[in-house]
């Protein structure tokens, strides 16, 4: 796979993307990454306040800010393995743009990237650009993907890698995996065991991209559904709904 060449478009957080990195910097020649800067907001940081609890939400803040006060732990991670690397808070600036058309890039993946990329910079990519999107598509599209799965008292939630073009988690699915909601899991659990099946299951997608092997899956919206922030009223739900197992954390 020496002469597959991917760029990456994430943010730099402590939790779930440094084994993401590590495998893609391991299967492909990663040209560069953008991180994106912009992806904390008033209305997310009260969502999370409320969804998580103070002392989950505490020890989160913390951290986020240790990780920004040590230079970010991908950031640090992409310097020692000499990548091209760009900071930004608008991914569809013209500077973006430059900085990724003078590279030749097979694939440029979307990863928990929090703004809409438009059609000029997913152009440049000369087989796909995809996303990778944290819940069963096409259900579930949109934002807090795991909490409206969990809430609704769905059986599973899971991860789907589609490419990508201007609307939200819209494009053709590539691959998708479910796991299944037991009954001691929480949203934090859910986001543990989602994330920990990206890295495998994104080079499974472009291995089979790749060979030129790809079975495209319909990705309808008429069979699907959107979702946004939380609403209070899904909060004390999702609250009433954990209430038990937080108590025995």
């Amino acid at each position: 796979m020496e002469n597959f060449k991917i760029g990456i478009i994430m943010i730099d957080e402590p939790f779930y993307s440094k084994e993401f990195i590590l495998k893609m910097i391991k299967a492909y020649e990663v040209e560069f990454v953008i991180l994106h800067t912009d992806f904390i907001n008033l209305n997310r940081v009260i969502k999370t306040f409320f969804i998580y609890r103070l002392k989950k939400f505490v020890w989160t803040v913390v951290l986020v800010l240790r990780n920004s006060f040590n230079g970010g732990q991908i950031n640090n991670l992409l310097k020692n393995h000499k990548i091209k690397t760009m900071k930004t808070n608008d991914i569809n600036s013209l500077e973006v743009e430059n900085f990724i058309s003078d590279k030749d890039i097979d694939i440029l993946i979307s990863f928990n990237c929090p703004q809409k990329i438009k059609s000029n910079l997913l152009n440049l990519a000369s087989k796909f650009p995809i996303n990778i999107h944290l819940g069963y598509l096409p259900k579930y599209r949109g934002v807090f993907p795991i909490f409206h799965a969990f809430i609704n008292k769905e059986k599973f939630v899971g991860v789907t890698i589609h490419i990508m073009n201007e609307n939200y988690d819209d494009g053709k699915i590539l691959i998708q995996k479910k796991v299944e909601i037991e009954e001691s899991d929480d949203m934090l659990t859910l986001y543990e065991k989602t994330f920990s099946l990206i890295p495998d299951l994104t080079i499974a997608a472009l291995n089979e991209v790749f060979k030129n092997n790809i079975d495209l899956k319909p990705n309808d919206k008429e069979n699907g559904s959107y979702h946004s922030f939380p609403s209070f009223k899904e909060i004390i739900k999702y609250r009433k709904m954990t209430s038990r197992i937080n108590k025995n954390k």
